[in-house]
């Protein structure tokens, strides 16, 4: 830069000189050269830098009245020097005054002026964001909405944004519409997306859009006002589909008010009346099925116990809603006849059972699965349901406080979650558990109820009347007594109704208890193979639908007999399959009218493999193997394998057993031992010629009557002698731990179980003994098991019923 004494003496060289000083912001220098060089424009745009220069300073000391009184004087020098460069044609630097002009008037906390003159340079955001930033919103928004299309995108949406945003927090609708370019739908859209839900909620209101608004609402669960909603827009719409819409809210509430096992709370009681009453002043224009649902829930409300089966009737399980209904009318009439068989409020014991059985059926579906949570029936009988019901897969359920699921997480430490709207979130995977838990649960208690009540009434007992007389026979029912037919009905009837869900698990056999299919097998094996060792007949010939009630117990059997099939190994399990291998041979020789329905024993037989073992005591046959064995009637070894597994079952003492099914299966073997003997010496087929109960000779003609294969009966000695060991036992050693049922063999209430025991053993040998085919000597076997179980061996003066051959072995030694 040249000194200020340099020679300069033309006007073009004081107008560099002026330029060279403005550069260097040394405007007031700048102005003089300007001035001599004759460049009165430049001057004074010189003098108002040098102006707007000595404002900001003063600022900078102390922002005073005469501070911001100088720069407003310098922004005004600044707007008037612009204004003439414009009219000489020099916008840009018209532009650049102004911008500085515009800072001055920030300065001097003119911010609308500021403002105008920022707009004035060009700079539409910086005058936008000075405004925002002091607040000046409505300012702003002018300036933004005049300017918008000067802007950047990305800028002018984030300005946008940023109104919207403020607005909608500031509830002031009525700026809004601009914003959106007077779109409601847009409008409707950023309050949505943002969540502005109380803003969103007006906005519905004002523009009556009222059914966007009942889904805001449904989604808040506040079901009164989304109803509300519903019944407004089908006012004032005529739209049918409103009035549906509405009838859905109401009884999607009253589904979990008597939902299954549901609290049924009465503020729930009082809301859903209020529900019903407001729809019901739309009664004559809703659709049939609603009318029908609205009066069904009304008479739930005051009627709910006393409801009973023939309100089912009244509503079709083809139809999904309606089967819902069912399944749920269902659950309350079961609930209510819940009292003790014979209560006047009650059904008979039939009609229950049958009640059962289509409430099982119907709920089977729900407890099998393994995520009943995907089921729409469970959601809706369960009060729960997604919270992204768009999804296959959701990992968090809303669950109403009224819902057994509620209940029973009480039990359990369930993470629980509240949502926003204070609902209940659930984890899937605890929906599933605290659903099976509930309802199975439940299940269980109240099928173990209906065995209770039916087995204190005498419905299920074993036709059997014991004397008093020691020395006297028991009086046994045949199966043509009343009673007896009565008891099998009822079994029958209980079995079936327990079929459609006897393969879920229930709560007894993760308790540890008896299943509740356990105990009615065992009822079954009670009533038809009683005390005397008969078979009896099976008949409900006489009772409607008995075929498909046949083909429920086969159902039952096959399943018990699958349950255990797998790890049998303890002596209870033997007990439970002699039970189930006895009554599924017994149900599969019965010819139902269909002729198609049998029970198929499934069993992995690995006896023809284990004989080519050799290693026979590591790889011995598995209890199952031995007893399916037995009862595969064509298998030449089951003889000798179910002598086998009774041998062993008595050698092990120390394990509780169960005498009553091994018995059983003594007689088993006692009736195939005397027909496959005399079949090996007669080489006849058929029973004829055998001398044997009517119900054992009715037995076998049904086993055999269509195989030809002779079994071995070399095991003849060894069944024998386990004969006489379990007779020994059940006689002279009370220390071992034998059972009947669950009681003590030797306790009070069993005093003559031992002498009906011993008695059928003496029955055993006493027909193998008449249905020899060659002379019987003092020596033979059979003889000696018979004198041994039937004489005074220490001395016993009291003569029990066994005891009664002790005459005709005598006479038999003397004759011989």
């Amino acid at each position: 830069m040249t000194d200020w004494g340099s020679a300069v003496s033309t006007p073009k060289e004081w107008i560099e000189k002026g330029q060279e000083y403005f550069a260097n912001a040394m405007y007031r220098l700048a102005a003089s050269c300007f001035k001599r060089g004759g460049h009165a424009l430049k001057a004074k745009i010189a003098a108002a830098y040098h102006q707007m220069s000595r404002a900001k300073g003063h600022m900078l000391r102390g922002d005073t009245r005469e501070s911001r009184s100088d720069l407003r004087q310098a922004a005004k020098s600044l707007d008037e020097c612009a204004t003439e460069e414009k009219a000489a044609g020099q916008i840009q630097s018209a532009r650049h005054l102004r911008f500085h002009g515009a800072t001055c008037l920030e300065l001097a906390h003119e911010i609308r002026e500021a403002a105008l003159m920022f707009v004035k340079a060009g700079h539409h955001e910086r005058a936008i964001r000075s405004l925002f930033g002091k607040g000046l919103m409505n300012d702003g928004v002018r300036i933004l909405l005049a300017h918008r299309r000067k802007l950047d995108n990305a800028i002018e949406q984030e300005l946008l944004d940023y109104c919207r945003s403020y607005y909608f927090s500031k509830f002031e609708y009525g700026s809004l519409p601009p914003l959106f370019d007077f779109s409601l739908d847009d409008e409707l859209s950023y309050a949505r997306k943002n969540k502005f839900r109380p803003q969103l909620k007006h906005l519905l209101e004002q523009n009556e859009r009222f059914n966007e608004l009942a889904a805001v609402y449904l989604e808040e669960r506040m079901l009164a006002d989304a109803l509300n909603c519903f019944l407004k827009d089908f006012i004032k719409y005529d739209r049918a589909a409103s009035l549906s819409d509405a009838a859905s809210v109401v009884f999607g509430y009253a589904e979990n008010v008597f939902g299954l096992e549901s609290k049924r709370s009465t503020e729930s009681f009082k809301k859903l009346r209020t529900m019903l009453d407001e729809l019901k002043s739309h009664v004559l224009l809703l659709q049939p099925r609603h009318r029908k649902e609205l009066s069904l829930f009304y008479d739930l409300l005051d009627k709910h116990r006393f409801v009973d089966s023939t309100w089912a009737d009244r509503w079709d399980q083809s139809d999904p809603d309606e089967k819902i209904r069912k399944i749920m009318l269902l659950h309350l009439s079961l609930n209510n006849m819940d009292r003790p068989i014979g209560h006047p409020l009650t059904l008979s014991p039939h009609s229950h059972l049958v009640v059962l059985k289509t409430y099982n059926s119907l709920i089977a579906p729900i407890i099998e699965v393994s995520e009943p949570s995907r089921l729409s029936a469970a959601q809706r009988l369960l009060g729960f349901k997604p919270t992204q019901p768009d999804l296959y897969i959701n990992t968090q359920f809303i669950v109403s406080e009224e819902s057994v699921i509620c209940e029973c997480s009480k039990q359990h430490r369930v993470p629980i979650q509240r949502s926003p709207y204070g609902d209940l979130l659930f984890p899937a995977i605890w929906v599933d558990k605290l659903v099976k838990d509930g309802l199975r649960g439940s299940l269980d208690r109240r099928l173990r109820l209906i065995y209770e009540q039916l087995n204190r009434s005498g419905r299920l007992s074993a036709i059997s009347q014991l004397t008093t007389d020691r020395l006297q026979l028991p009086k046994l029912t045949s199966t043509s007594h009343r009673e007896y037919q009565s008891r099998f009905e009822t079994i029958s009837l209980a079995m079936s109704s327990i079929s459609p869900i006897c393969h879920v698990p229930l709560e007894g056999t993760q308790s540890g208890k008896s299943s509740v299919l356990q105990l009615w097998i065992q009822r079954l094996f009670d009533i038809m193979s009683p005390g005397s060792g008969s078979v009896e007949e099976m008949g409900l010939t006489h009772i409607l639908d008995s075929q498909s009630i046949m083909r429920d117990v086969q159902t039952c059997i096959e399943t018990y007999l699958r349950l255990i099939h797998s790890d049998a190994t303890s002596n209870m399990d033997f007990s439970s399959l002699v039970i189930a291998y006895s009554l599924a041979t017994h149900f599969e020789t019965r010819s139902l009218a269909a002729g198609n329905s049998k029970v198929t024993i499934v069993t992995t037989r690995k006896l023809a493999s284990l004989k080519q073992l050799d290693d026979p005591v590591m790889y011995q046959p598995s209890m199952n193997d031995q007893l399916s064995s037995f009862f595969d009637w064509s298998d030449a070894n089951g003889l000798t394998e179910a002598t086998k597994r009774i041998s062993i079952i008595l050698e092990v003492s120390s394990n509780p057993l169960d005498v009553t099914p091994l018995v059983h299966l003594i007689e088993w073997v006692t009736r195939d031992m005397i027909y496959h003997n005399r079949y090996n010496l007669s080489n006849q087929d058929g029973v004829s010629g055998i001398i044997l109960p009517f119900s054992w000779a009715r037995q076998l003609a049904k086993q055999y009557r269509s195989s030809s294969i002779v079994r071995d009966t070399s095991s003849l000695p060894d069944f024998l002698e386990s004969i006489v060991l379990l007779s020994d036992e059940l006689i002279y050693d009370k220390r071992r731990n034998r059972l009947v049922g669950e009681k003590l063999l030797h306790s009070h209430s069993n005093a003559q179980t031992v002498d009906i025991f011993n008695l059928r053993l003496c029955w055993c040998i006493a027909l193998l003994l008449v249905n020899t085919r060659h002379p019987v000597g003092f020596a033979d076997s059979v003889m000696n098991s018979l004198i041994h179980l039937a004489g005074d061996k220490y001395g016993q003066t009291l003569k029990t019923p066994w005891q009664r051959y002790s005459p005709e072995v005598t006479q038999h030694m003397n004759v011989n």
